[in-house]
């Protein structure tokens, strides 16, 4: 699809308002994280985490990672690590990578909801 731009972080900062993830779907095929305002933050293609000072990785089927540990977790902040892996820092040190390519399918989803006129409001890459 498209590389992360900047904008995505400054849209996604002011959702780091101190509400907790308080949702977490991982299947065969995706990863998703809802918290605050953030329907969901769906990855197709790979995530990385760093839970409790441990690595892990998914990329599609079954993952090791502990990923319930997310749960009640606070998002802090936002970044672009490369111009295809955004990282969600956790105000406990711990955080998650989500990652995308430039492929013509979509790999990360944000979706924000829907706004005060009844749209839905996303970014796809």
């Amino acid at each position: 699809m498209r590389s992360l731009e900047s904008k995505i972080v400054e849209y996604l900062s002011p959702t780091c308002d101190g509400e907790p993830i308080h949702a977490i779907l991982l299947s065969m095929f995706d990863f998703q994280i809802s918290y605050s305002i953030i329907e969901r933050i769906q990855a197709k293609k790979k995530v990385a985490f760093s839970l409790r000072e441990k690595n892990y990785v998914w990329n599609g089927g079954l993952c090791e990672a502990p990923v319930w540990l997310l749960v009640g977790q606070v998002p802090k902040s936002f970044e672009i690590i490369t111009k295809f892996t955004l990282r969600m820092n956790l105000a406990s040190g711990d955080y998650v990578d989500f990652f995308c390519d430039d492929s013509p399918f979509e790999e990360l989803i944000i979706d924000f909801g829907i706004n005060e006129d009844g749209a839905r409001v996303m970014e796809i890459f």
